[in-house]
């Protein structure tokens, strides 16, 4: 979002400040609660980004109790209305929900509190839609606004509307200053810009008219293009369309999308087959264009590292840009605006179909890319498959479904079904010998996969998350050599871990779950883990205490990963000991450690020698009641122990009395936390570093940290301690927020 944000300023100033003082102006007496901001302007003009520079602003994040984003056009009913702000203001999923509940409880989180709701991409002919949730929406607090993003002013008497804020079109100079901003990105490198292509910048600036959106599409195009041919081309091509601004986007964008090279023009393409506010898997899309053929087989490269190369290329050219969605804390890309939506559509044909009945011979016969949802949300349906839809690619579900007939699809590549309610794959799905990707992320009704899995021998990517459950793995999965992600792998009675021996190519993130059912160490030992050296992150997980502790520690010790690992993760280990590799120096990448529920151990392995240590995270250590020179050992290269370390959190650490220090260590650590260690009656008493420090629930420890840098703290918190000693720099602070219940008298000591 950043990007664009930062560009919606220019020549913006009044409007951001209008708009502003619009949102926080409080209720009148004849409509109190709730009023209408529209924000009206032409296609492409920098609406949305503007609102969402103003949405993040502080003074609207302190005067809203409740903000919400909604994008309004996809929305087909009042009902999906109510679940997109409840999903929004609570970035929290609601698909669960039944309807007749869902009015309730957005009642409930708006009662009585201040919010916002912007309405992104608002359409009239919808807007009953609107209307038919103004009840529950007027039962917010005085002050309230809803900030519908339109084209056209729109007049309702469901709402009182305060004022209209209407963005006009960018001056020629502040059209200029951005396009160059895109276009010579770097003046400064010693390198002078050609006079004529300056010259040329200037006259494809002014065929903007001042919309932004084709400023940035054809800046960021000619961003280190050097031959003049190609922006003389561009300047005098015969695709400028200036009769409105909806027009004057997409003649930009034909431009642009013609002179890209065919496979990324394809690229581009197959994104029509998703919604406008679609928030893309960088991953996942780059899977579904290896389906497709799009990415174009490189000597020495793997298919997944040639298609992040075009990615990167389309990211570079303003087709995608990075997104910080609210959608649930994920992180994603969305494309620029919904214009592209629109072009990609236009150029797909028939190649792609969306079908909202069971019958997806209804697909065009061309279709080699098939979106399915049901039009009906509880349906349960079996999906009727039929020859003429063999030339299918991607198959993407969307709903609770199930089909026998799939098999017939046997040029199917990829099938996703994440985020259904499927409990079973059909058997046929195993003669789709072309099937590359099988996505089943948050299906946690999904009980086991198809016995004959291991007959997918083209089968690179297979995700499965958990759910409230895990679907059983049949025996044969190890067959599947080629796979490159293998997101969870869950030991059951019909899975062994060994069968992750030869799984040499496993990449990015592992889960192993069910540790506690591995019958002997021997298997634990055969799925060789240490070969495994394209693995980023590895999760361990056990799921009981059935064990006797030495069984844990000679499981764990047969676990060690390649010394390539970045993340570990660990829960309910019930080991008396962790492994000494954990704190081997070896593991010179490891970058971030989180231990949580590891209820048994007594000590702690040196994790002060892993010289890449950044994160440190400890939870639910109830047996531990000292941490001294074993947890620090020799240090690093430096001889400092957690030489790296810029984060430390222990959290309900029970037994834990003592924290001895070293001389030297943690000279990096910048934020500690503490919570729920209520025994614990010394630490460290030097932090060169530290700048955040965050105490709760640690009632015996009465002394905090003398920190050097404690001027420039950003905050201390202090919940539920007794605090009687604090350090002479504490003096320099120009503010401190110390929430303490029992708060004592307390002296200031060198």
């Amino acid at each position: 979002m950043g990007s664009s944000v930062d560009e919606a300023l220019y020549d913006r100033e009044d409007d951001v400040r209008n708009l502003i003082d619009l949102l926080l102006k409080e209720g009148t007496e004849n409509h109190p609660n709730v009023a209408l901001v529209p924000l009206v302007g032409n296609e492409g003009i920098g609406k949305t980004a503007l609102a969402q520079f103003i949405y993040e602003d502080p003074r609207i994040c302190e005067h809203f109790e409740r903000r919400g984003w909604v994008y309004f056009s996809e929305v087909s009913d009042p009902i999906m209305l109510i679940r997109q702000i409840l999903e929004s203001i609570t970035l929290s999923p609601w698909s669960w929900a039944e309807p007749s509940s869902l009015q309730r409880s957005l009642e409930d989180e708006l009662k009585n509190k201040r919010y916002l709701i912007v309405l992104d991409d608002f359409c009239i002919e919808n807007s009953k839609y609107l209307e038919g949730v103004c009840d529950s929406l007027s039962l917010g607090r005085s002050g309230s606004k809803i900030l519908p993003i339109m084209r056209e002013t729109w007049i309702t008497n469901a709402f009182q509307t305060v004022q209209t804020q209407r963005l006009e079109r960018l001056s020629d100079e502040s059209c200029w200053q951005l396009f160059q901003k895109h276009a010579f990105p770097f003046p400064s490198h010693g390198h002078a810009i050609d006079p004529n292509l300056m010259s040329l910048g200037r006259k494809i600036s002014e065929k903007c008219y001042g919309i932004l959106l084709p400023i940035k599409i054809l800046g960021s195009f000619l961003c280190y293009e050097t031959d003049r041919v190609v922006w003389e081309t561009l300047c005098e091509s015969d695709k400028w369309d200036s009769s409105d601004s909806q027009n004057l986007v997409l003649s930009a964008l034909r431009i642009c999308y013609g002179s890209l090279p065919l496979e990324l023009q394809l690229c581009l393409s197959y994104c029509s087959l998703f919604p406008k506010s679609q928030l893309f898997d960088k991953d996942q899309l780059i899977r579904l264009w290896m389906a497709q053929g799009y990415i174009n087989p490189v000597k020495g490269k793997e298919l997944e590292q040639t298609g992040c190369e075009y990615f990167d290329q389309l990211l570079r050219k303003n087709w995608f840009f990075h997104s910080s969605s609210d959608d649930y804390n994920k992180q994603g890309f969305t494309m620029q605006h919904q214009v592209f939506n629109m072009l990609t559509k236009s150029l797909s044909g028939n190649e792609i179909s969306k079908v909202e009945d069971e019958n997806i011979s209804y697909a065009h016969e061309r279709a080699r890319h098939l979106l399915y949802g049901a039009a009906k949300d509880e349906a349960e349906v079996q999906l009727k498959c039929s020859a003429e839809s063999a030339s299918l690619h991607t198959f993407l579900v969307i709903t609770k479904s199930e089909s026998s007939s799939i098999g017939t699809l046997i040029n199917l590549r990829f099938l996703g079904a994440n985020c259904t309610k499927i409990k079973t794959l059909p058997q046929s799905i195993c003669n789709l010998h072309n099937l590359q990707t099988l996505e089943l992320n948050d299906c946690s009704y999904l009980v086991a996969l198809p016995v004959g899995i291991s007959f997918l021998s083209n089968l690179h990517h297979l995700l499965i998350s958990k759910g409230y459950s895990f679907a059983r793995l049949p025996r044969g999965i190890g067959k599947l050599t080629s796979l490159v992600t293998l997101s969870t792998f869950y030991i059951g009675s019909d899975s062994s871990i060994a069968e992750l021996k030869n799984l040499v190519n496993l990449s990015g993130e592992l889960c192993i779950s069910g540790l506690s059912n591995i019958i002997g160490v021997d298997d634990a030992m055969e799925a060789n883990m240490k070969n495994k050296e394209f693995i980023g992150k590895l999760i361990l997980e056990w799921n009981s205490i059935d064990f006797c502790s030495k069984s844990y520690m000679s499981v764990l010790e047969s676990l060690q990963p390649h010394t390539n690992i970045k993340e570990l993760v660990m829960e309910n280990y019930e080991g008396r000991k962790l492994s000494s590799w954990m704190g081997d120096s070896s593991l010179s990448k490891l970058v971030s450690i989180s231990l949580s529920n590891c209820h048994e151990c007594e000590v702690l392995p040196p994790l002060g020698q892993l010289p890449s240590l950044k994160h440190l995270m400890l939870h639910g250590f109830n047996k531990l009641r000292h941490l001294g020179a074993e947890f620090y050992g020799h240090g690093g290269s430096d001889g400092k122990p957690f030489s790296s370390l810029e984060k430390l959190e222990f959290e309900g650490m029970y037994a834990l009395e003592e924290w001895g220090g070293v001389d030297g260590a943690f000279p990096l650590l910048l934020e500690l936390c503490l919570h729920y260690c209520q025994k614990l009656k010394s630490m460290p008493q030097i932090f060169s570093s530290l700048k955040n420090l965050k105490l709760s629930h640690c009632e015996r420890l009465t002394r905090l940290p003398n920190a050097p840098l404690m001027s420039s703290f950003r905050f201390i918190s202090l919940q539920q301690n007794i605090v009687s000693v604090l350090p002479e720099q504490i003096t320099e602070l120009g503010s401190i927020k110390i929430y303490c219940d029992k708060f004592v008298d307390f002296r200031v000591v060198a």
